[in-house]
């Protein structure tokens, strides 16, 4: 309690002298009167406690950097937070750490003199920037033993292990090591450290009930910061709700079926109108299509379920409920507005996989159907049960009516991808988030996998070999970019060979880079050196100088995001490609495709509205005259990805990690794929008119006709915002913009006898 320092480690509780550290930078805060212990905090005799220096990888004693030396070799600290600003709590924003990609001194050992006796020890762990969930690549020894072989940290990246060791020589040596092929993983985090004696009943018992203590106090930290920090904007309902019948209150709720584009809050009523909507939905062979049922609980609901049964269709055929994937909606708070701000609202995004709810009276649940029809399935009309079901046995059933259309969709014009964090990620978790994005229409990725830069006898050498791989793979499981490629290792080449000429050095990375991206069996790379130029001319001559460098290379491609138009037009006459912000206007990008540049878009992927979302990558964004629309982000968070408010930024998920990695879509990531579905259909029609076209002179009519009406589709709206595009229609109105192009191909299959 009380926010002043303590003077040293060392305090007393119940009789029971402790010890207490938290690791981190002198000016970042002391959690619970915790010693700060920054990384220049070296073991000395008259001090007790401190980090023992190392001299060619062996500890020594006393600093092998001179008497009083304050350095601890290859050790470093960080704080996450900020200057100014508060993260999660003051315990884990900060820490000390090692990494090989930084020294190869890695293994570092803290000492505490402490009297003879057993001691059970907490060390807190985590990186709520840049850490990962899961098995961690370093371990921890004691008194010389490996106590704790294994870290592995939940998806809140921020954990603690406890165990027991006995001192024999008034010294309690923790020792924290590493081992992993790749630098950049290879080391340990550390922030906090609790040592409490358990030699006597006394404070065994003591021990049993402080460790708790500390877990409690770091909990009730972060409650009492969101408390004072954070600020709730209630969504405020204003329709009517429909008057309930006889059999609504019999069953104790009212159903109904509103629009997948429709946003259902906990206190989300149902009109009289709403009621009335029907079930009904098309798609083709291959497609995935959503569609939904929402409950408001007149009384308290025990184990709601919601069923699709098989849907019957023509000449015997069905579409079985196992086509189906069920999930609930779940309403959490999000920010509510820009990804720093302090307002939150409980609103609608998860789709968890579906398991029955207890339903509170007076509250709103919706469940989210999604099919992907079978390959195999016939052309026709299917109708089928959706049932709704309470664990005490009422139930509501309705019919859904789906087409399924005859035939297949094209792929799209214009790629659509997502920024990815591959370096997070590995193995079949990898797999997993690569296989999500390509059933969501997703052909490009970003990636940041660097290339291994060594010298031999003063000659750079690059090797790419796992970079090369790492592409293949990507194609396989079904990529085919192109791949904004983070080509930001100028201090790579530096301490590869240092005094190395960059007009020389970087073109000849380049030049191997693109020996891997002219590899039909990999993906062409976009070598993007500089992130957001903004209006900082320091940014802004790197990306400028860089991607005259790699201008130099035959058949290289630059990629600049330019978040500033004017910083644009500065600094990008060497860019291949500008890729702007989603608020262009419709002059700026007139003239940058005057300029002969190729132009490319990016935005955000969290709107938190599906009909916006859908827009971005669908008829919004094909009204744009830009080549691809790469999204902010599929998988970024601070701190635990399933707490919005415990970083100083929001969690930037299209999906978010499920327990074994397996991602959990959010309604906007759904949005996503139905507007890549839009552009598909656009594509599909198109073919097909091109083919009707240089066919037989009766068949020229239809391809004229099936034109016209897509224009006719896309002239529905002339604004030049690609999220708010056709913004005064229903949501009703607006799939019935698909169902007319759909009605197109459908009349070019026929007068082209397929």
């Amino acid at each position: 309690a009380g926010p002043s320092r303590m003077s040293g480690p060392t305090r007393t509780n119940d009789g029971v002298t402790w010890w207490a550290f938290d690791f981190g930078p002198k000016g970042s805060p002391s959690f619970a009167q915790f010693y700060v212990a920054d990384q220049t905090c070296v073991y000395s005799k008259q001090q007790g406690f401190g980090w023992i220096p190392c001299r060619d990888g062996h500890p020594a004693v006393e600093s092998n950097f001179g008497p009083g030396s304050a350095t601890v070799p290859g050790l470093g600290e960080r704080d996450r937070a900020g200057k100014g600003s508060v993260s999660i709590d003051a315990l884990y924003r900060d820490l000390v750490m090692t990494s090989r990609y930084y020294h190869t001194q890695v293994r570092q050992t803290f000492a505490l003199d402490v009297p003879n006796g057993k001691y059970r020890v907490m060390t807190m762990h985590g990186d709520i920037q840049y850490g990962r969930p899961g098995k961690q690549s370093f371990w921890i020894e004691a008194e010389g033993q490996k106590v704790v072989p294994e870290i592995v940290l939940p998806v809140s990246l921020c954990g603690d292990v406890v165990f027991e060791t006995t001192v024999q020589d008034g010294q309690l040596d923790l020792t924290f090591d590493s081992d992993d092929p790749d630098p950049a993983s290879c080391g340990f985090i550390l922030n906090g450290l609790v040592v409490v004696p358990m030699t006597t009943p006394q404070e065994a018992a003591f021990a049993d009930k402080r460790m708790p203590l500390v877990r409690a106090a770091i909990q009730r930290e972060r409650d009492d910061y969101f408390a004072r920090t954070f600020k709730e904007v209630p969504y405020v309902e204003t329709a009517t709700m429909v008057q309930p019948t006889a059999a609504d209150r019999q069953q104790g709720f009212v159903a109904w079926t509103p629009s997948w584009m429709t946003l259902i809050y906990p206190n989300s009523v149902p009109t009289a109108e709403d009621v009335k909507h029907p079930l009904t939905s098309f798609a083709t062979p291959g497609e995935y299509e959503p569609v939904v049922v929402a409950v408001r609980a007149l009384q308290a609901l025990p184990g709601v379920t919601v069923q699709v049964g098989d849907l019957q269709g023509p000449a015997g055929s069905r579409l079985p409920a196992a086509a189906w994937d069920v999930r609930t909606v779940k309403c959490w708070p999000q920010r509510k507005g820009s990804s720093w701000t302090t307002e939150y609202q409980i609103m609608p995004e998860l789709l968890e996989p579906a398991r029955p709810l207890d339903i509170k009276a007076d509250t709103t649940q919706e469940w989210w159907l999604t099919v992907k029809v079978p390959d195999d399935a016939r052309p026709g009309e299917y109708r089928g049960p959706v049932t709704v079901k309470t664990a005490a046995g009422k139930q509501w059933q309705t019919t859904l009516q789906f087409r399924v259309l005859p035939f297949r969709l094209a792929e799209t014009e214009r790629v659509v991808g997502m920024y990815w964090r591959d370096e997070r990620v590995s193995g079949e978790v990898l797999d997993q988030q690569v296989r999500d994005m390509v059933a969501h229409g997703m052909r490009g990725v970003t990636i940041n996998q660097a290339p291994e830069i060594s010298a031999v006898d003063g000659k750079l050498v690059v090797d790419t070999v796992k970079l090369r791989a790492f592409l293949r793979h990507l194609r396989e499981l079904g990529l085919r970019g192109p791949v904004p490629y983070n080509t930001n290792f100028t201090s790579a080449i530096k301490r590869a060979l240092p005094g190395a000429d960059l007009n020389d050095a970087y073109p000849q990375v380049i030049a191997a880079l693109e020996q891997v991206s002219s590899d039909p069996t990999a993906l062409k790379l976009l070598h993007y050196p500089v992130d957001e130029i903004g209006g900082d001319d320091k940014r802004g001559q790197t990306a400028h100088d860089l991607c005259a460098l790699i201008g130099k290379v035959p058949g290289a491609t630059s990629y600049i995001t330019v978040n500033n138009y004017a910083g644009g037009e500065k600094w990008g006459d060497t860019f291949d490609i500008w890729c702007g912000n989603i608020d262009y206007t419709v002059e700026q990008e007139q003239k940058l495709l005057a300029a002969g540049k190729r132009y490319m878009r990016y935005g955000s992927s969290y709107v938190n509205d599906c009909r916006k979302s859908r827009n971005n990558c669908g008829f919004g964004f094909y009204k744009r005259p830009a080549e691809a629309m790469y999204f902010w982000h599929y998988q970024a968070y601070n701190g635990d990805p399933f707490n919005d408010l415990d970083g100083d930024a929001r969690d930037w998920c299209a999906a978010y990690p499920g327990p074994d990695g397996t991602p959990i879509p959010t309604m906007d990531w759904e949005a996503h794929r139905e507007g890549i579905d839009d552009m598909r259909y656009i594509a599909t029609l198109k073919q097909l008119a091109a083919k009707a076209e240089q066919g037989e002179a009766g068949q020229k009519p239809a391809a004229e006709q099936a034109l016209a009406e897509l224009q006719a589709v896309l002239a529905t709206d002339d604004t030049i915002t690609q999220t708010r595009w056709a913004e005064s229609l229903t949501h009703d109105q607006y799939n019935a913009l698909r169902w007319r192009l759909a009605q197109q191909i459908l009349a070019l299959q026929e007068v082209l006898g397929r």
